[in-house]
């Protein structure tokens, strides 16, 4: 798999784990007990943050050599940073409530904002520059890299929480 076909895949696990922990329309309570809802958004701040490392230890620098990207790339990385300031808000505080509930509408928000520019923008630049074998090796680069950083996110997550 090439390495924006993984990132698109990844979007969609991300925007599952997001709906685990959201309410099914504004002003309905959610209808999970407090420990899963711990859970799930330690789960959703693992692999957010696993692919956010990811992208910064594989795809940004990558993508970074050509000038065509630069922008985009400065745009993502500013991204990044407010969605982590969000995530660790809800990951400091699981506890369902409107509050909670509130962090994870603008953290969803944030992150659909910046998968739009990144498929919509970045990949379609990219697409016109980066060879397919390239973009195939690339991906198993940012395979392993979330993989390993998935690891380690649930590992210290997981200390956090016991």
């Amino acid at each position: 798999m090439d390495a924006l076909d993984f990132l698109r895949n990844d979007h969609e696990r991300i925007r599952f784990l997001f709906q685990s922990v959201s309410p099914s329309a504004p002003g309905v309570p959610l209808k999970i007990d407090a420990a899963t809802f711990k859970s799930r958004c330690t789960e959703l701040h693992a692999h957010f943050e696993a692919h956010i490392k990811a992208e910064e230890e594989v795809i940004y620098p990558f993508f970074g050599k050509f000038d065509e990207c630069q922008t985009l790339i400065t745009q993502c990385y500013d991204e990044h940073r407010q969605a982590r300031t969000v995530m660790e808000q809800l990951q400091n505080n699981p506890i369902p409530g409107d509050a909670q509930i509130r962090l994870i509408e603008k953290a969803r928000s944030l992150f659909d904002h910046h998968i739009r520019s990144e498929e919509d923008e970045l990949f379609v630049q990219v697409r016109k520059i980066v060879a397919r074998k390239e973009m195939e090796d690339l991906g198993r680069l940012v395979e392993d890299s979330f993989k390993k950083h998935l690891e380690n996110m649930r590992r210290e997550f997981g200390k956090k929480a016991a």
